[in-house]
């Protein structure tokens, strides 16, 4: 059993998180008890003193709903049997007006048809027999406190994205239908998202799945890139770490890495990192911390929101955002920069140009000492061969139809939006196939990446 100081030890704790951005995290969470009986208000009272807690009492229900109508309460704390109006009633009342808050019921053991009426008609959150034991409602109060904050910050996460999908769709009337049709899939991941509140906090893999599907979803970002880094940040973690949980810990900061870049506008993402003005560059960067944000309120993330804070600082101590250098960097967050920016450079998005891996593992080995960690640089070559992703080999490169000449041969199929083979590996354009290439790519209208040998 806990002893009430370690459990208000555990509350202050709790709410103590520097960079928690909510409701909450400026002021005290209202508590509305409501009994019949004033010793038993005044009891309840002086249990739950805390600077954290703001306290109402009521003596019948219909003074609770009067206090409830004039203040913002988070939770209440109801009897059942009282006169003129008893819980279930009362928070049945509360149910419909404040549907968001936390209620909680106090009941005897004789009470069981009451308590089904408060399930049914109040939608209470749990309920507690009389006499209470004094450990249990606190440690009731702080379980509803948290369950409380998650929920408002997942509210505000989801009013977000139903923002910035407005603000698309006035973007560019002429891509309406697709908008129609990204809104339609952000709106049945943010159901899934909704519908996993009430297990949040032991299902912890439901709610990373929801975090990287809201990167998945975002046009600019997808999700591949994300998956690759994630895979690519776990090799080099089992090379260096033996603990399972440091290893998952890494693995799921690069699956959600690139989080605060749903905040980001689209020049940012259209650009190359490397090609980004100076204030671009800190926009970007700041990604990490806003990743970290809306990670804090999942708690058992802690660890991962702390890589993620830190992907951006350098080896040399000039980074963001505390200016950390080599072994005060964490690990997790070193690992993470060298795959982000392996992944990166070879999928376009740090040059224009993309380069091949061989290239790639240059350029980090080249910044070694200075932006990365020359030990982890150094374990690049022995895991990238496990790495599904689509690199340059040393001897192709992607090429634009209008630069093809005959002569040139593929390094691999070429095929529509459709996946349909159009030519195949090892093709050698001459001036009838290049002519009907052009043609069909002409007609199709969509992108299609061609690589040839060099």
């Amino acid at each position: 059993m806990y002893s009430k100081r370690q459990l208000m030890t555990a509350i202050s704790s709790h709410f103590s998180s520097e960079k928690t951005e909510l409701k909450l995290s400026n002021s005290q969470l209202c508590v509305l008890c409501v009994d019949d009986e004033v010793s038993v208000l005044k009891a309840l009272k002086r249990l739950l003193r805390s600077p954290h807690y703001r306290i109402f009492t009521a003596c019948n229900g219909h003074e609770g709903l009067e206090i409830a109508s004039k203040e913002s309460i988070d939770i209440i704390i109801s009897d059942m049997r009282m006169p003129e109006m008893d819980g279930a009633e009362f928070l049945s009342h509360i149910a419909k007006a404040y549907p968001y808050t936390v209620r909680i019921l106090l009941t005897g053991y004789s009470d069981l048809s009451s308590t089904i009426a408060a399930v049914n008609s109040g939608k209470i959150s749990c309920y507690l027999q009389k006499p209470w034991n004094n450990e249990e409602l606190l440690l009731t109060v702080s379980q509803c406190s948290e369950k409380l904050i998650l929920e408002n910050e997942n509210r505000r996460l989801v009013s977000e994205i139903e923002k910035k999908n407005r603000s698309l769709a006035s973007l560019n009337n002429s891509l309406e239908e697709k908008v129609k049709q990204r809104t339609l899939q952000i709106r049945t991941t943010l159901g899934k998202l909704k519908s996993a509140n009430s297990v949040i906090k032991n299902n912890l893999n439901a709610t990373i799945r929801s975090f990287y599907n809201l990167i998945s979803l975002n046009p600019y970002l997808g999700g591949k890139s994300s998956l690759i880094i994630s895979e690519l940040c776990s090799q080099i973690a089992h090379k260096m770490l033996d603990s399972p949980k440091a290893i998952k810990d890494i693995q799921l900061a690069g699956l959600l890495c690139e989080l605060g870049m749903l905040s980001m506008n689209d020049e940012i993402w259209n650009t190359p990192i490397e090609e980004l003005s100076i204030d671009l560059k800190k926009i970007y960067q700041s990604s990490s911390q806003q990743a970290y944000l809306a990670l804090s309120p999942a708690t058992p993330l802690k660890d991962v929101a702390t890589i993620i804070l830190y992907q951006h600082e350098v080896f040399s101590g000039e980074g963001c955002p505390n200016h950390l250098s080599a072994d005060e960097i964490p690990l997790g967050s070193r690992i993470l920069s060298v795959a982000r920016d392996y992944v990166y450079a070879t999928s376009g998005r740090l040059h224009t140009a993309r380069l091949s891996s061989q290239g790639a593992i240059e350029y980090l080995t080249q910044r070694a000492n200075q932006q990365y960690d020359p030990q982890i640089v150094n374990l690049l070559p022995q895991v990238i061969d496990v790495i599904n992703h689509n690199t340059l080999a040393k001897n192709e490169r992607i090429i634009a139809i209008s630069d093809i000449t005959p002569g040139m041969s593929l390094s691999r199929d070429v095929l529509n939006s459709n996946n349909i083979l159009l030519l195949p590996e090892g093709h050698t354009f001459n001036a009838d196939s290049l002519m009907r290439l052009n043609k069909f790519l002409t007609a199709d209208n969509n992108p299609v990446e061609i690589f040839v040998l060099t």
